[in-house]
């Protein structure tokens, strides 16, 4: 794209000074020389107003997306303290039977911790015993381990929970 100044000039403007330009011994050389700067200012040039017209694009239609972006509350319903004794009597719902669930998933992970070492200690005496240990016994043993990360991952889960309910109340 080339900038409006330069659209239509297929030549060289014309010299301001009145003598003309001065002639050397080295003028191909020279000329080559300018020639190369003349075409790098250009490109330059060129180069600016396409960052120019693409910053004027990005940022011409600024005024109406702050607007529309603008956080406003335009109807409030409800007063903030009808809302925070909701929010509090919901926590005070909620909050035993989550407690419980982190208790029951909890000693959950415990049975899975007892079951997986026994499956260990199988696996190892079954190791002493140079005996192949059974597929079955490998399955059970595989899928204990991935139920018990489950659990440990819901535990963590509803104790984040347990935190923000407890931060909303303060």
């Amino acid at each position: 794209m080339y900038r409006p100044s330069t659209a239509f000039n297929a030549k060289p403007r014309e010299s301001v000074f009145i003598s003309g330009p001065v002639r050397h011994e080295d003028d191909s050389l020279s000329n080559q020389f300018i020639e190369a700067c003349v075409s790098a200012a250009q490109e330059s040039c060129d180069k600016l107003y396409d960052a120019q017209c693409s910053l004027r694009r990005g940022v011409s239609d600024l005024p109406r997306k702050a607007k529309i972006l603008r956080n406003e509350r335009l109807f409030l319903l409800i007063n903030e303290s009808h809302a925070e004794m909701c929010r509090t009597q919901l926590a005070e719902e909620i909050g035993p039977q989550i407690i419980e669930l982190a208790e029951k998933s909890e000693k959950g992970v415990q049975q899975l911790e007892r079951k997986a070492n026994l499956l260990r200690t199988k696996l190892e005496a079954a190791k002493l015993n140079r005996n192949s240990v059974p597929s079955k016994d490998m399955k059970k043993l595989e899928a204990m381990i991935k139920a018990r990360e489950a659990l440990e991952k819901e535990v963590q889960a509803l104790g984040k929970e347990i935190e923000t309910l407890e931060m909303h109340l303060e």
